[in-house]
């Protein structure tokens, strides 16, 4: 039988004179398409067998129809006695829901539940956020409904229904030995404690780690998702976390960021569902700032914090006051020199400008998370592009690495940049270089080290070159 099989899907060969090995590879790299081929799952049992792991390698859900097609097909498989949902745990290491999809909770918990693969999980609403953490930190529906039952939120019939479904998968899977889901939150210790923090994962023995999601590495969050749910940072769901982009809230606790000892990328959004004036975010980045130093492995650190309203921080000075002598934007500066002073004291600029120069810390960059800047923004070249959806690019890995940069690696080369210039020009003042030694240490700075006077010199030579460009062709 099994040959009969291996010949017939043989016929079924698109290219019959080719190698196999060279057929798969023409197909691998066909699927790197945008969109992506996936009808050529339907050529043979061969060519599906080569490019279903590549079709659900990364889950992208963008509308409700997408994500209750796949909750079919996996409960299909769950329930089925000749089929298995170990290919999705095997094959899914990417999961991006986005905030249109509006997922039922015991149906993303569900699919949650399956993809032990998972090496990157996005939810971009404090709703859909806390059915990710459903099933990221809770091991079962049942003990999650209990800890949601301080907002008000009750469990109706279908999702208790899973949730015993839920139960006793977790009870075969148990007789079976492979306990994955089992052990790193106790039921019990939830009981009647839902106003209080989860119980600390070292409150709770662990003969050993049984967390099932080991390979997650990167996370997106809200933070008001955590505090909802009572998660602080200590939970056994980020302690290998390298990656982590959240959503500010102001009445988290933060001080537990300092417990992410393999954090080497964090992006923190001080815009989106938080409403705070510069004052208030300038408090907020410091105390960030404060605990990132205690990080020893954290690479790059991105406030997003730019957009519409808070654009013209490159004009402003630390008082919230136009630059001297005048605040006209670098496009209205003519051939008579620039209208901002270039030997302006650095620590009198506006804090969103010292951060984008590397000033407290050298590993903040600031993010733009609208297409709000002028041509001319003196710190244009300093900031990364949050702009939806380039940034949703970062999550669902559906663009191809040589058309899409992640944010991470910009921030990184920024970093780079300015710590170069700004050692170089350490050098020509006769300074050895202590970058990187003292973040916060500002008796160490030179006046000009970070170069704000060259940019200001720079953008009014490329604003003197445009206008002598302009005059030159309407003369013509």
């Amino acid at each position: 039988m099994a040959e009969e099989t291996e010949k017939k899907d043989d016929d079924q060969k698109p290219f019959p004179d080719l190698p196999v090995d060279i057929v798969r590879l023409i197909f691998e790299k066909a699927m790197e398409a945008t969109p992506m081929p996936v009808h050529f799952a339907l050529v043979s049992r061969r060519v599906q067998h080569w490019v279903e792991p590549l079709i659900y390698r990364n889950l992208t859900f963008r509308h409700p129809t997408s994500f209750t097609l796949f909750y079919r097909t996996l409960r299909n498989r769950r329930y089925s006695p000749s089929k298995s949902t170990s290919f999705f745990a095997k094959h899914v290491k990417s999961l991006h829901i986005v905030n249109k999809t509006a997922p039922k909770m015991e149906r993303m918990i569900a699919i949650g539940r399956v993809l032990k693969g998972l090496r990157a999980t996005a939810g971009w609403d404090t709703s859909w956020g806390c059915f990710v953490l459903g099933f990221l930190a809770f091991d079962s529906i049942s003990t999650f409904g209990r800890a949601l039952e301080s907002t008000g939120w009750r469990l109706n019939t279908r999702e208790m229904r899973e949730g015993r479904r839920d139960d006793a998968e977790r009870r075969r899977r148990t007789r079976r030995d492979e306990g994955l889901l089992r052990g790193w939150v106790d039921p019990d210790d939830l009981e009647g404690k839902v106003e209080e923090q989860l119980v600390p994962e070292e409150a709770v023995e662990h003969p050993e780690d049984t967390y099932p999601y080991k390979d997650l590495r990167r996370l997106s969050i809200s933070a008001h998702s955590l505090r909802i749910l009572h998660l602080d940072l200590t939970n056994r769901l980020f302690r290998d976390i390298t990656h982590l982009d959240i959503y500010y809230c102001r009445l988290y606790d933060w001080s537990t960021l300092t417990t992410l000892k393999n954090l080497t990328h964090v992006a923190i959004d001080f815009l989106t569902l938080v409403n705070l004036n510069f004052t208030e975010m300038k408090h907020c980045m410091g105390d960030t700032i404060r605990f990132c130093q205690q990080l020893p492995h954290l690479k790059a650190i991105i406030f997003a914090c730019v957009n519409w309203w808070s654009r013209d921080f490159d004009l402003l000075d630390d008082e919230h006051d136009g630059l001297s002598p005048l605040n006209y934007p670098p496009d209205d500066w003519q051939s008579g020199g620039p209208l901002i002073l270039t030997t302006i004291n650095e620590h009198h600029l506006h804090y969103f400008t010292q951060l984008s120069l590397g000033m407290h810390d050298p590993r903040v960059v600031l993010g733009v998370v609208s297409d709000c800047l002028r041509k001319s923004h003196l710190m244009k070249e300093y900031m990364v592009d949050f702009v939806w959806p380039k940034n949703s690019h970062d999550w669902d890995f559906t663009v191809p690495t040589e058309e899409h940069k992640e944010s991470w690696d910009i921030a990184e080369e920024i970093i780079e940049m300015r710590v170069r210039r700004r050692e170089e020009r350490r050098q020509e003042i006769g300074v050895l270089s202590t970058i990187g030694c003292n973040y916060g240490d500002e008796s160490e700075y030179l006046d000009g080290e970070f170069g704000f006077g060259e940019i200001v010199r720079r953008r009014w030579k490329e604003g003197k070159e445009l206008v002598e460009e302009k005059i030159g062709d309407s003369s013509d």
